[in-house]
C-alpha cells in the first residue's frame, strides 16, 4: 500500500514539474477550446508539449486550475494534434485518490470545441452531450 502511494506521488510530482507557459497562437489557422468544469470540485487542466506521445513536459495555461462551474477558453493551432489533461485529487479519511485523464485530438480551423469534465468523490468523468456541427460560432464536443 505504501509503495502504491509512493509511486502515485512520484508520477504526480513528475507531471507537476517541468511546466512551461502556454502561448496562444495568432492568425487565421486556429481553433478554440473551452475547458469546462461542471463539478463541485476544483480540477486541474494543462497540456503536453508533444501531443503525439504526451512527452516534452507540461504546458500550463494562464489558469491551470478550474474552480467549480468555471470555464477557460484557449486558442490552439488548427490541423495539428493537441493533447491536454484534466487532473483531480481528493484526500479523505480513507486516503488519497488521484485521477489524470489525457485527451488528444486534431482541431479544425475556425472551429470551437468544448471539453466538459466533472469530478466526484471517486472518479473523474469526461461528459458527452449531443455533438453539433462545430462551425464558427458553434461548439463541438471533444
Amino acid at each position: 500500500m505504501q509503495l502504491t502511494k509512493s509511486v502515485i506521488t512520484l508520477v504526480l510530482l513528475m507531471l507537476i514539474g517541468c511546466a512551461t507557459t502556454y502561448v496562444e497562437p495568432t492568425g487565421p489557422d486556429t481553433a478554440t477550446i473551452t475547458f469546462s468544469n461542471t463539478s463541485a470540485s476544483d480540477i486541474g487542466v494543462q497540456a503536453f508539449s508533444v501531443a503525439e506521445n504526451y512527452s516534452g513536459g507540461k504546458v500550463t495555461f494562464n489558469k491551470p486550475r478550474l474552480f467549480p462551474r468555471e470555464e477557460l477558453n484557449v486558442r490552439v493551432k488548427a490541423d495539428q494534434a493537441f493533447s491536454f489533461f484534466f487532473q483531480f485529487s481528493l484526500t479523505t479519511g480513507n486516503g488519497a485518490k488521484y485521477c489524470l485523464m489525457p485527451v488528444t485530438f486534431t482541431p479544425k480551423q475556425d472551429r470551437r470545441y468544448i471539453a466538459r469534465f466533472s469530478a466526484s468523490d471517486d472518479k473523474l468523468l469526461r461528459e458527452r452531450s449531443i455533438p453539433n456541427t462545430g462551425r464558427r460560432g458553434e461548439g463541438a464536443d471533444i
